[in-house]
């Protein structure tokens, strides 16, 4: 994709302030329906509809992400819901910021890519980068901490940022 093109997508597509794509969350509905849940009826119950998970440059504000997580953690009784949610996804979860990190020289300059613009998929968390050596520190933090369902989304940060490592 050119950086023309790249850039007409992401004015497409803008992720407002508190909002987040639903690129990492598409999976939400599939693995209720795993787990014998009705997953229309939990999304409903949260005030979304389900098609918002039908097209990953959708936007879902931040904070109904962690009450989402939490509630599918609950109703299907299963605490590591949001790992579950996170190990499906890999760097095409993160759109045009995953295919830009894949297109690197090397690991530093993907992850120095990755904190510089994930900002344009999330406006919900930051992502900071500490290089100390040989040793690089990938951390990324939610704006505002007291985030219900925060545990949710860091598993799924976490297993996210492991699959973008190991692609």
């Amino acid at each position: 994709m050119s950086p023309s093109s790249m850039t007409a997508r992401l004015q497409r597509y803008p992720v407002n302030e508190g909002y987040i794509r639903v690129g990492p969350l598409i999976e939400v509905p599939k693995v209720l329906q795993e787990k014998g849940i009705n997953s229309v009826e939990i999304i409903d119950s949260i005030g979304l509809d389900v098609t918002l998970f039908s097209d990953p440059e959708n936007t879902i504000p931040f904070a109904t992400v962690g009450r989402l997580l939490e509630l599918c953690a609950a109703r299907a009784k299963c605490p590591d819901f949001g790992l579950l949610i996170g190990q499906r996804c890999g760097p095409d979860c993160l759109g045009l910021i995953g295919r830009l990190c894949q297109q690197m020289a090397n690991v530093g300059s993907a992850l120095r890519n990755l904190v510089l613009h994930l900002h344009l998929h999330d406006r919900g968390a930051a992502p900071f980068l500490s290089v100390e050596g040989n040793v690089a520190v990938l951390s990324y933090s939610i704006y505002h901490p007291q985030t219900e369902g925060s545990s949710q989304i860091y598993d799924g940060a976490i297993a996210i940022a492991f699959n973008m490592m190991r692609a």
